[in-house]
């Protein structure tokens, strides 16, 4: 290549610079700041599903299907912020200490810079935190208050991806148990009414729907022999607004 520059660093003739280095040299360099030493995440102690942002997601079970989980997922917000490097992919993950609640590997990452492919490393250490899933909270206890049953023509997959949007960052997110996909559509579990009745309200923004409950369901009685009820709203979505 006939190039107009030297890369101090290795040498090589190029046709520009980034920040004093090649594409090459820029990514060995630059490229494993974007990840950082230590990623942890939590992981049910029961089932081994692993918590990436707020959502739980199921594991094969074992610690590798979990760590791989846990460093795909940090691949990803790193691809979403990273300005220089584009199409940020995992190649490969060496791992230097046998996968466990905690493992060290390296991480052997392509990319982009400009028109050149690039390669480079990053040792990171990766750390699980042994905690209890929704799901295992709700089997083991059984202690979810509501139910919002959303039900409709969107796909199941569509409907799941954007109740996950609209709960993001909302102040009913610390009172969200659960969200299930299944093939009539998506349940969201709530710990009280009242979370379950805001989320109806955000639903009814975005989408033309109606709904009915709440439909109140006695599972038992209380220390104090007060009957303790479960509540289901059925949203019934037509189309989005």
């Amino acid at each position: 290549m006939c190039g107009k520059y030297i890369c101090p660093r290795c040498g090589r003739e190029v046709e520009f610079l980034i920040d004093g280095l090649c594409p090459k040299c820029y990514a060995e360099v630059k490229g494993p700041e974007l990840i950082p030493n230590v990623i942890e995440a939590e992981v049910c102690r029961y089932c081994g599903a692993v918590k990436l942002g707020f959502k739980w997601i199921e594991t094969e079970g074992n610690f590798e299907s979990v760590i791989m989980k846990v460093v795909e997922h940090e691949i990803e917000k790193v691809a979403e912020k990273s300005n220089v490097i584009s199409n940020i992919e995992l190649k490969d993950a060496i791992f230097e200490t046998e996968p466990n609640w905690t493992t060290r590997l390296v991480l052997v990452l392509t990319g982009t810079v400009r028109s050149e492919r690039v390669e480079w490393k990053k040792p990171v250490t990766v750390r699980l935190n042994p905690s209890i899933c929704p799901k295992c909270i709700t089997k083991i206890s059984g202690e979810y208050d509501t139910v919002v049953q959303l039900r409709g023509d969107l796909r199941p997959e569509v409907l799941e991806k954007d109740v996950i949007d609209l709960i993001e960052g909302n102040v009913i997110f610390n009172d969200l148990i659960d969200v299930i996909r299944h093939k009539e559509g998506v349940d969201v579990y709530f710990s009280h009414i009242g979370a379950a009745r805001k989320f109806i309200k955000i639903i009814l923004k975005k989408y033309e729907a109606s709904w009915k409950g709440p439909y109140r369901e006695v599972i038992g009685t209380d220390s104090s022999g007060k009957s303790r009820t479960r509540n289901t709203f059925v949203v019934r979505i037509t189309s989005k607004k």
